[in-house]
């Protein structure tokens, strides 16, 4: 059996996406996406609390999410579902302080519209394509 730490998150970008590539010419797409949750506490009070992720994706994912972002359809705000495999990384800044960031390398993406339901980046990539992908409400 293989140990993996497999998240899901629904959120919103938190950058526009940049697309590279390795000298071996694997194709990859990052972004940051900022998870949100809001809650009362018991004293009534309204509070929210911020995750961010830094999200990688290879390959043919990532050629896709590249279209989208050529097509403004994946952009800075724009709402964002992530299925992948989640990595807690330790980097040290200008200033010699350690920091943390989590790392989610993608193995599903989907636009989230503004009903709530999701579309497969592989479907919205088909759409795209075809002449009526103007009338999808994102």
């Amino acid at each position: 059996m293989n140990d993996s730490a497999r998240v899901i998150l629904t959120g919103r970008l938190g950058r526009d996406p940049e697309s590279r590539s390795t000298l071996n010419g694997a194709m990859n797409v990052s972004f940051s996406m900022a998870v949100s949750r809001k809650w009362t506490t018991q004293a009534g009070v309204e509070a929210s609390n911020t995750t961010w992720f830094k999200v990688t994706a290879w390959r043919d994912l990532a050629v896709q999410l590249d279209r989208l972002t050529q097509s403004g359809d994946l952009a800075k705000g724009k709402p964002i579902h992530v299925t992948g495999t989640l990595q807690q990384r330790e980097w040290q800044n200008a200033e010699g302080q350690t920091r943390q960031s989590l790392d989610v390398t993608a193995f599903e993406v989907s636009l989230v519209a503004p009903d709530g339901t999701t579309i497969p980046v592989t479907a919205a990539v088909d759409r795209a394509q075809a002449p009526d992908f103007a009338e999808v409400p994102f």
